[in-house]
């Protein structure tokens, strides 16, 4: 009876060492499947970033030379704006210029007119009331 004890004791033994190596090998494959997991997300995480990062660049750059586009277009506009504003400015110039020379003459003329006016009346005045009144005077 203590074989059968003993034989007893053994298979339970022998059973419990091959359910603890069973059990075993499953944890040690989840284990496993666990690290494979971590590794492959680890794995696509780093290469999420690293899209992330190539997508961020990227857009920089589009935004960059949107940036400029829109720069080089504001410039050029403000170019032709100057531009018609200086040739506007070099116009009224010239027309200036051109008034100011015919004011000028006009005025010559005008200055002159006044002039010979004036002679014409001063010598009405001197003849009428002057010397050519006096000779007109004597002679009744």
């Amino acid at each position: 009876m203590e074989t059968n004890k003993k034989l007893t004791l053994l298979a339970h033994l022998y059973l419990s060492v091959w359910l603890f190596q069973i059990e075993n090998a499953k944890v040690s494959k989840r284990e496993q499947k666990i690290v494979q997991r971590f590794q492959k997300h680890a794995q696509r995480t780093a290469q999420a970033f690293e899209d992330e990062r190539a997508t961020r660049l990227s857009k920089f750059m589009l935004l960059s030379e949107d940036v400029d586009d829109n720069e080089r277009w504001s410039d050029r506009t403000e170019e032709q704006r100057v531009r018609k504003v200086v040739a506007e400015v070099a116009s009224m110039r010239k027309l200036l210029a051109t008034q100011e020379a015919a004011r000028a003459r006009e005025d010559a003329s005008l200055l002159d007119s006044m002039l010979y006016a004036q002679q014409q009346l001063q010598a009405a005045v001197l003849h009428s009331f002057g010397e050519g009144a006096k000779n007109t005077g004597e002679d009744d």
